[in-house]
């Protein structure tokens, strides 16, 4: 038998059903308007068959009402629910603008996100599944295709886990508990041992669920991946999983240690084996990310899309011109190396060299050249690593300027890009944090009115089930569910009036935030090329015998070219 398509229909002449947003094994998912509130909202209206089961609308209700007393910023909010007149059971949830984690990662080659911001998704997911265990409610179907990523206040991913409580509510059911990959409800690829055999699962099942997503994230692919689902079920339940590093591309950084280890004990068969809480991953991950801030700073640096790599086509050539000159001329001179004489601060280029044989230096090395940071050493990270590398030189030129002057052999025009330079770098680094505290104001606002909009949606959801246990009474009292319909509507306009005053506000933010965003990116574009402009005329002003100190900037400055260049290539 079909089931219904809802389109166009309004739900208990409060939700206008718009389209339709998708279909699995519980049921169709729509998108729907709410006139009163002017929002959009996703409904999930579960199967027909559901219907027919006499104990589930009961259930449905107190599982329903204790899932939406979930308020955290990483976590659907269910916002109401209820029956339909032909029986169909329905949620309404907050509507998310944005893909699954599933969608990303099958759009994206290689089928991997650059580790720091794997870490952030995996932050997240821990923070929001922690939140909901403390709540007492355990998910049971943690999975990419039930985690959605919309864009937080900053651009960055903001993750959002569906369908927290729904699992429990159809336990007794006649709803399939096991699906193909990719259904709305279950995947054998996530399961933990325990509920592959059918036992009751707790709060460490959605631990197992998120070290197959945390590896899954890191890796690539899955530690299970069977050709059918009994091979599925026996490797979740027999199996080692593979170290994840194993499983990198050849020539990548293995995992670090800590991170791979806590990864591996979330997949442990026994669940008393595995981590406790999903507090201890957002801890781990946090300290992680404070040791290698760097990293998490290169690549989370506003740099506009692809401006490294069209200045690094840009600064080749002269540079690879620079090296054939230098080694020409080296090649010129006698087989014994010239001593370089040192020059003090007062000596500038044409004064008499110092008496013969005092203050000789041998010639200068380059130092080893510190790599990139491991965290940024995976494929998928190759923009974050040459931001890194870029930022690197970049230091790397100023001192080397800086020291230059000092010993008079800057010239005017390499001097006057240099103060340029400095100049826009203060103007951007004030528009960076400009740009931070608008941001920081967006994120109080929205948590400031989480709580009061929270309570007001709370008081509406006790107030509607009250008035639907009422209506389904022998002998309803039509005029006490007339008072309640009645203070339904004013918190209904109370809650609009609040959300209104919320976007009025957000919407300034915005706006401003944009404007500033339009100027960052204006002058990033700028430095960019004065950064260029640096280096080529650092390249142009070398001294043919620089002192010592300067000759080890110039040979760090050409050895860091030389690893960027190599990575473009």
């Amino acid at each position: 038998m079909a089931e219904t398509n809802l389109v166009g229909n309004n739900l208990e002449g409060r939700f206008q059903i718009i389209s339709e947003l998708g279909e699995g094994a519980m049921g169709k998912v729509y998108l729907a308007e709410h006139p009163v509130l002017g929002r959009q909202y996703a409904v999930k209206v579960l199967k027909e068959t559901a219907a027919a089961n006499k104990n589930l609308a009961e259930r449905f209700r107190r599982e329903a009402k204790i899932a939406s007393r979930l308020d955290h910023p990483n976590i659907v909010v269910i916002t109401d629910f209820g029956t339909m007149e032909n029986g169909q059971l329905y949620l309404i949830m907050e509507y998310i603008d944005g893909e699954s984690l599933r969608e990303l990662l099958e759009r994206i080659e290689p089928h991997r996100l650059p580790m720091t911001r794997s870490l952030e998704l995996i932050r997240q997911l821990s923070d929001a599944i922690d939140a909901a265990h403390r709540a007492k409610i355990v998910h049971r179907d943690i999975k990419p295709d039930n985690i959605l990523l919309g864009k937080n206040r900053s651009g960055g991913d903001l993750v959002k886990i569906l369908d927290f409580g729904l699992a429990k509510i159809v336990e007794g059911t006649d709803m399939p508990k096991l699906t193909k990959a990719g259904d709305i409800f279950g995947s054998p690829y996530y399961m933990s041992p325990e509920q592959c055999v059918g036992e009751p699962s707790d709060h460490r099942a959605d631990i197992y669920a998120l070290g197959v997503v945390a590896f899954e994230l890191l890796v690539g692919r899955v530690p299970f991946d069977g050709k059918s689902i009994p091979a599925m079920l026996k490797a979740h339940l027999s199996d080692p999983p593979p170290r994840p590093s194993s499983l990198l591309p050849a020539g990548e950084e293995p995992l670090p240690a800590e991170l791979e280890e806590f990864v591996l004990r979330c997949l442990a068969k026994k669940r008393e084996d595995r981590p406790q809480s999903a507090a201890d991953f957002k801890e781990l991950i946090e300290t992680y990310q404070e040791k290698n801030r760097e990293a998490t700073e290169a690549a989370a640096i506003h740099r506009p899309a692809g401006a490294i790599s069209a200045v690094m086509a840009q600064v080749q050539p002269a540079f690879e011109q620079a090296v054939r000159a230098s080694q020409d001329a080296l090649a010129a001179q006698p087989n014994a190396p010239v001593p370089a004489p040192v020059t003090t601060p007062a000596q500038g280029p044409g004064q008499p060299p110092p008496p013969p044989g005092a203050g000789v230096a041998p010639p200068q090395v380059a130092p080893a050249a510190p790599s990139a940071p491991s965290m940024l050493g995976g494929e998928a990270d190759a923009e974050a690593r040459k931001a890194w590398y870029w930022n690197r030189i970049c230091k790397i030129a100023m001192d080397l300027t800086q020291r230059l002057k000092r010993h008079r052999f800057a010239n005017e025009e390499l001097m006057a890009v240099f103060a340029r330079s400095t100049e826009l770098e203060e103007k951007d680094l004030f528009l960076q944090t400009d740009v931070a505290i608008q941001v920081s104001e967006m994120e109080d606002l929205d948590e400031q009115m989480r709580g009061p909009t929270a309570r007001l949606r709370h008081a509406i959801v006790d107030l509607r089930v009250e008035r639907d246990s009422i209506f389904e009474q022998e002998k309803p009292d039509f005029l006490k569910m007339a008072d309640l319909e009645f203070q339904l509507n004013q918190l209904e306009i109370r809650l609009a009036d609040s959300y209104s005053e919320t976007e009025t506000k957000q919407r300034d933010y915005a706006t401003s935030l944009e404007v500033m965003r339009r100027d960052l990116d204006a002058q990033q574009t700028e430095l960019l090329d004065l950064e260029r402009r640096l280096i080529s005329h650092l390249q142009a002003a070398k001294p043919n015998q620089p002192p010592p100190g300067i000759a080890k900037k110039y040979a760090e400055l050409e050895e860091a070219l030389s690893n960027l260049f190599a990575m473009h290539s």
